[in-house]
Parts: structure tokens; C-alpha cells; sequence
């Protein structure tokens, strides 16, 4: 197997939004508003978006974003349904805004979807193709749904 090169490879940051991220945003994910592991991780991310620029390694920034009416979203799942009760995800709200400090420069990719892999009706994989991406490093919150999702399904169309 051959080592990925850099300039092969992509950051692919996910949901770094205030809806999750900030204390304010509906999603809690179990963590407390002070928590000093929150920061932590968000101070992480800010230091490989800034290593990736310095690199000029591209990044795109996947955002989650639903109709602000929900119309359309097909809640199959207890994640979803919750999404719906909190009226979490609206397009057009402060929530899918990306949390200060890690928003998209304005040469930076920004693709929304609506589900759990980031590549679900979205743009990602023609984002990824035209920047010529064959190695991806995925980042972001919620690692369980759409970082894993997303990697899986990166996995599955030939991603490594």
C-alpha cells in the first residue's frame, strides 16, 4: 500500500455548527455548556484547519441543514425525530451557522446535506473529485452518526 500524499488528500470537517458546538445550540450531545471538553475539542479542530491551511491542504465543510418547515425530512429515526421536536437544523437559522472560529474560509468548499452521511444528498462527492481527493481526513462532531457515516460511505466509493 502506498502512503497517502498530501496533495491527494482532503479534510472533510463535519457539523462544526452552533447548533452542536455552542452551548446555546439545541443539540446537546451530552455535554455540559461549561464544559471545558467541548473547548477542548473545538480547539483541536481549530489547529488542523489552521495546519491544513498552512499545508494548503483543502478543506471542505460539510453542514447539515434541513427545510426550515421540515418538509420533506423523513424522521425513521429516534436522532431524527428529536431533531424534529427540538426544531433543530433549521435552514435559515442561527444553528446551522458554523461556531466562530471554525466557519469556511471563502476559498474553502461548503456542502450541505440532510441525513447522517455527509455525502447523502449533498455535493461532497463531486466537491471531492474535482479537488482531485483520493486520502480523506474526516473530522468533526457527533463521531458516531456523521463522522462514521460519512467514512463509511467514503470507504464504500473507493476513499481512503
Amino acid at each position: 500500500m502506498t502512503a497517502p500524499t498530501l496533495g491527494a488528500t482532503v479534510i472533510v470537517a463535519n457539523h462544526y455548527q452552533n447548533e452542536n458546538c455552542h452551548p446555546d445550540g439545541k443539540i446537546k450531545v451530552g455535554i455540559g455548556a461549561d464544559s471545558a471538553w467541548r473547548w477542548e475539542r473545538l480547539e483541536n479542530a481549530k489547529r488542523l484547519f489552521a495546519g491544513a491551511r498552512g499545508a494548503a491542504v483543502p478543506i471542505v465543510h460539510v453542514r447539515l441543514a434541513v427545510p426550515a418547515d421540515f418538509k420533506g425530512v423523513v424522521a425513521n429515526t429516534d436522532l431524527i425525530r428529536e431533531w424534529l421536536k427540538l426544531g433543530a437544523w433549521r435552514e435559515g437559522t442561527w444553528g446551522v451557522e458554523f461556531i466562530d472560529g471554525l466557519a469556511p474560509t471563502a476559498d474553502e468548499y461548503v456542502v450541505t446535506h440532510t441525513r447522517n452521511s455527509g455525502f447523502h444528498n449533498s455535493t461532497l462527492e463531486e466537491v471531492l473529485f474535482s479537488l482531485g481527493a483520493r486520502h480523506l481526513i474526516c473530522c468533526g462532531v457527533s463521531t458516531a452518526y456523521t463522522v462514521e457515516a460519512t467514512v463509511r460511505h467514503a470507504t464504500d466509493i473507493g476513499y481512503t
